[in-house]
């Protein structure tokens, strides 16, 4: 793998047999675009008809839950808020959109930094904590505790990392994005995490300022300098920082460098390695950190988001293999993580599945009505999710009792990104589970092809034929950019093979 400073992605070496059809479109995944706005652009807009009220809201906890029963994102209730308080300009805004509209209100609140805390202490309820334990107090009791409840500090986290995107998209609001990480935050008994962070650092650098008290204080918060549970193996050396080095595939248990730079790389971890440690694994199994630890050593990676996960960006399941972005260094950390948090990264998975998504068992040859792609939006992991996805290639095949057994090869685009969204859209909702899940599949048999079922043998779950295929992104310093792709690995690529041929 190449070494050093590269301008043009280099992906891994060789294509794949067959797959050509499904990987050559990776290449033209849409990067996500620049959503940043100008102070001027956001000052051109419409003047919202009505002032936000300064009095403390008492319904806020009331507004938790939706029509139908279901728990509200942090994001929703916030937008419902703001629709009731600040007028027009927050109605109907799209899930997942209201720090677009947050950095495009034109209103001398969208940009102060106390103002915007009191908006959040409405809508999360902690102003409500914060009467109940007076309250209390008035009358001889005791104040019920100096910090609110968790239920409500969770609302208002994610309502103030909504607030930090809307402030870096908007540009030019950076000192109101370090006075709410650094100070309302914090006084609001709320606690910064890596997302928070990273978000502020984002809006600082967009906006030409400097961000190392944030990178200092990220650090501090993520106990950077605390010993790592990651076993570091004596041929480990240390290397400079920005130095990198390339992850060795004989001493890294088959893990590829796809393409580095001086500030970040992208690996290929395999199928049946844990991204980083914990207290389950209990160092038994090497995981991808120790890997890299290996390769780059302690100052070859960012620590931002601990030092038990240095250099992850973000995580694949145990049993998934593919792409993955890892930080050398802080800044770049930060600048991937704003960028995932603001959807600006295009994420593309390949996935065997059981039948034909959307298709329920049942149906026989020749039925038509399949749709070959279409969008899931339903809850993964208890949260709002969305997937899009896209049939590549089917496959039959008769087992013995002449019956027909169907799979499919599905490429997934996760716009969001959930504990196992995959899994549980796939198995959960469109009715197709994954070659090998026990768990999402709706209490079903499994129907495995017979050809997977050498590949099945060990643990239920511990094989799952899920690979992250490619990753599209802007670079984190640069701003070029990038596209890499990762092909299927041997297994799976041998089992797509024996599929053809029956």
């Amino acid at each position: 793998s190449p070494q050093g400073s590269h301008r043009t992605p280099i992906s891994a070496g060789g294509g794949v047999s067959g797959m050509a059809s499904a990987v050559s479109a990776y290449a033209a995944v849409p990067v996500g675009s620049d959503r940043r706005l100008s102070h001027s652009e956001s000052r051109a807009l419409p003047r919202a008809r009505r002032s936000l009220p300064r009095c403390r809201s008492k319904t806020a906890s009331a507004a938790v839950c939706a029509s139908n029963g279901e728990k509200k994102e942090p994001d929703e209730i916030l937008a419902d808020f703001l629709s009731d308080t600040a007028g027009e300009h927050f109605d109907e805004i799209p899930a997942g959109s209201l720090d677009d509209a947050l950095a495009t209100w034109d209103h001398p609140d969208a940009t102060d930094a106390g103002a915007l805390a009191r908006i959040i202490s409405c809508a999360s309820g902690l102003d409500e904590d914060e009467d109940a334990r007076e309250v209390q107090g008035a009358r001889g009791g005791a104040r019920g505790g100096s910090s609110p409840s968790a239920s409500a500090r969770g609302r208002a986290a994610g309502m103030f990392n909504v607030a930090l995107s809307a402030l870096d998209l908007r540009g030019g609001a950076h000192d109101a994005a370090r006075d709410l990480v650094l100070v309302r935050m914090p006084e609001a008994g709320v606690k910064p995490d890596v997302v928070s962070y990273s978000l502020a650092i984002s809006a600082c650098v967009h906006a030409g300022g400097d961000a190392d008290d944030l990178i200092t204080a990220a650090r501090r918060a993520a106990g950077a300098d605390r010993r790592s549970r990651a076993k570091k193996p004596k041929r480990a050396k240390k290397k400079k920082k920005g130095k990198g080095g390339n992850v060795d595939a004989a001493e890294g248990e088959n893990v590829k460098t796809l393409w580095e730079d001086e500030h970040f790389a992208v690996v290929s971890k395999p199928a049946g390695m844990l991204t980083h440690p914990n207290e389950a694994s209990g160092g038994a199994t090497r995981t991808l950190v120790e890997v890299l630890l290996d390769a780059f050593g302690d100052e070859g990676l960012s620590a931002i988001n601990g030092s038990d996960t240095r250099g992850i960006v973000h995580r694949l399941d145990k049993p998934t293999s593919g792409a993955m972005l890892v930080a050398k260094t802080d800044l770049a950390h930060a600048m991937c993580v704003a960028a995932w948090y603001q959807r600006k990264v295009t994420k593309t998975y390949l996935a065997l599945v059981e039948g034909v998504p959307g298709r329920r068992r049942g149906r026989r040859r020749g039925d038509d009505g399949d749709a070959i792609e279409g969008t899931c939006v339903a809850p993964a992991d208890g949260r709002r999710a969305r997937s899009d996805w896209r049939v590549v290639e089917t496959f039959r095949e008769e087992d013995g009792d002449n019956a027909e057994q169907l799979c499919s090869l599905v490429e997934v685009n996760p716009r969001t990104g959930r504990r196992h969204q995959i899994r549980q859209h796939m198995g959960m909702a469109l009715d197709a589970p994954l070659v090998g899940d026990p768990l999402y599949r709706r209490g079903k048999r499994p129907n495995t092809p017979a050809a997977a079922a050498p590949f099945l043998a060990g643990k239920p779950g511990s094989v799952l034929f899920l690979h992250s295929a490619a990753l599209a992104l802007r670079h984190p310093v640069t701003g070029e950019a990038l596209s890499f792709s990762d092909p299927l690995p041997t297994a799976f690529e041998g089992l797509v093979s024996a599929l053809r041929r029956r």
